[in-house]
């Protein structure tokens, strides 16, 4: 539709109609429920990750990401680490299962898998910390195909939760 063509209501109407409804509100997986638990956290890390990626998500965990090693780095700030992983029938028993053992899982069940839903997801992350996790002072996204160095990252946090 052309700028000129937007003279009446109607022109108006036709646009907005044709416009792809809005995003409901997410619904999250209880069986994939993480816990904000903590009563602070000053840096969430939230990776935004595919369904299909337990192998991927596993490397991330052992490595820039291993909580266990950030902590003795810095001890004094409180690092959390979730995945935001898209809605896959095929994979959800086996999600459910890396869940309850690593408890680092946010699937949300109305996300499809398709790349043009990246702001869809950015939005879901920002709703989950919003309505489940808002004692976060700091929220850090990032995707599972990306290296993040962890330790200059804590180095600059608490300039930035300052």
């Amino acid at each position: 539709m052309k700028i000129s063509h937007f003279s009446s209501v109607e022109s108006y109407t036709q646009l907005f109609a044709s416009l792809p409804p809005r995003q409901p509100s997410f619904i999250f997986n209880n069986a994939t429920l993480t816990r904000c638990t903590d009563s602070s956290i000053d840096l969430l890390v939230f990776i935004i990750s595919k369904c299909s990626h337990a192998s991927i998500r596993q490397s991330i965990r052992r490595t820039w990401a291993n909580t266990r090693l950030l902590h003795k780095f810095d001890a004094h700030q409180r690092v959390k680490l979730l995945f935001l992983v898209d809605n896959d029938s095929t994979s959800t028993e086996r999600l459910v299962l890396e869940h309850a053992h690593h408890g680092d899982i946010v699937q949300v069940a109305n996300l499809p898998q398709q790349y043009e839903y990246v702001t869809q997801r950015e939005a879901a992350i920002y709703a989950f910390v919003h309505e489940r996790c808002s004692q976060t002072r700091l929220v850090f996204k990032t995707d599972d195909d990306i290296f993040v160095n962890t330790f200059l990252l804590l180095t600059v946090t608490p300039a930035l939760i300052s």
